[in-house]
Parts: structure tokens; sequence; C-alpha cells
């Protein structure tokens, strides 16, 4: 069994900064909606992000499988780079070739109701920039719902965020045959873990938690109390 643990208080949570980081994000359309076929299943892209408030935003898309809402912004739209870069390339298909364009820079976020960019699929840049058309500073994003899916070496970490009155408790760690668990405990000097659907209540009649995708919940919590959490990885037994 590994675990990651997070201490939350009120106080702390508010009061935390946001750590200077370059993380990269796999953007493809999600894998949890099973609507979608064709194209967009065998196209992705590598999308690095340096800026802390974004890559929080990245990594709660990676954990609700592109359905965090974020004012309904979800589409990354970023300056092309002619040339591969060594890390640009296609995860969704098994050999992941590498592009020869890369992302120089994330610009936003955006959303439907932004203007449309001519181009749908990866496969569409990759042709125009073999061809000449394209040239680096393009601003670019892909229609549809193309969205950060998953980040590329993920930390074992258990992240939070308040939303409201509300914590969020997220992941984006993805070990194969592994199970992961959030649990918690008022106490560390003599901790009693517990799942998250034992968590009291704030009031009477609160969910004491919502799912939000498949390594992310929403937590309403008693402000005036301390809790400890922990992300608990453990062996899938065999045969599941």
């Amino acid at each position: 069994m590994k675990t990651a643990l997070l201490v939350i208080s009120l106080v702390a949570l508010c009061s935390q900064r946001l750590v200077a980081e370059t993380a990269y994000f796999v953007v493809s359309y999600p894998p949890c909606d099973t609507n979608y076929f064709g194209p967009e299943t065998t196209n992705a892209y590598i999308l690095p992000i340096n800026q802390p408030a974004d890559i929080v935003k990245a990594r709660l898309l990676a954990a609700t499988c592109g359905a965090y809402p974020g004012g309904g912004s979800f589409r990354p739209l970023f300056m092309l780079g002619v040339g591969g870069d060594g890390t640009n390339r296609n995860v969704a298909l098994p050999a992941q070739p590498l592009w020869s364009w890369h992302v120089s820079e994330f610009v936003h976020w955006t959303g439907f109701t932004s203007p449309e960019y001519p181009y749908t699929h990866p496969w569409e840049i990759e042709r125009d920039v073999l061809n000449g058309t394209l040239t680096n500073g393009t601003q670019l994003t892909l229609k549809g719902y193309y969205t950060v899916i998953a980040e590329v070496n993920p930390p074992l970490k258990l992240f939070s965020i308040l939303d409201q009155s509300d914590f969020i408790l997220y992941w984006t760690h993805d070990a194969s045959n592994t199970t992961y668990t959030v649990e918690w405990t008022q106490s560390l000097t003599n901790p009693q873990w517990k799942n998250l659907d034992q968590i009291p209540p704030p009031a009477p009649n609160v969910t004491p938690f919502v799912t939000l995708g498949p390594k992310a919940f929403e937590v309403p919590l008693n402000p005036a109390e301390n809790y400890f959490f922990r992300l608990r990885l453990d062996p899938k037994p065999a045969g599941l």
C-alpha cells in the first residue's frame, strides 16, 4: 500500500501559495464519453503549462475526465511552434509517434462560444505544418471537445482547492492495476482512517461528498475543524 497525505484546514488552504512549475498534459477527447469514436480517439497532443492557476485547472480537467466546469472554458488556446520538440507526440496511438510541431506557449482557456478555428484534429495541424501553410506563432485551438484528459508523469499527490464553501480533493496519478481510495481522519496522533463517505456533513441534510469525476470529489467541511486526508493506493485483485 502507498499513501499520499494531505493536511487540510480552512486557514491553511486559504493562505496557500501556488508554486511555479511546468507541467505537461495530454489533450484529446475525454475517454469517459463513449459517444465519441473515430479520429478523436486516435489523436492527441502534449500541452505544457507553466502558470500555476492554469495548471490547477488542467489537473482538475484531468481528474474529472474533462468535465470540470470552470466557467465553460475547457479548450486550450496555444501558440504553435513549427518543428518537433521531442515531447509533443500522439500518445493516443500505441507507437506514440512524434508530431512535427509543438506548443510553444499556452495562451488561455476557451470554450464553444469563442471564435472557431479551422482545425478539428491534431493531424490536420501536422498536415499544414508539413505543407508549409502554418508558421511559428499561429494561435490555435481545436474544434469539438478536445480538452485535457491526463497529466504526463503525474505526481503521487492529493491536491485540493477551496471552491466557495466546499473543498475539492483530486489527483492525476494513474498507475495500472491500482485502486485509489481517499480516506480521512481528524487526528494524526492516533489516526482512525475512514472512507470519504463516512465524513460528517457540516449541517443536517447536507450530502457528505459529491463525485465530480474518476479522480475528484467535492467535500463540504466544517470550517472550524481540521481534517487530514490521504490517497491510498492498493493493487487491484487478480481478475479485475
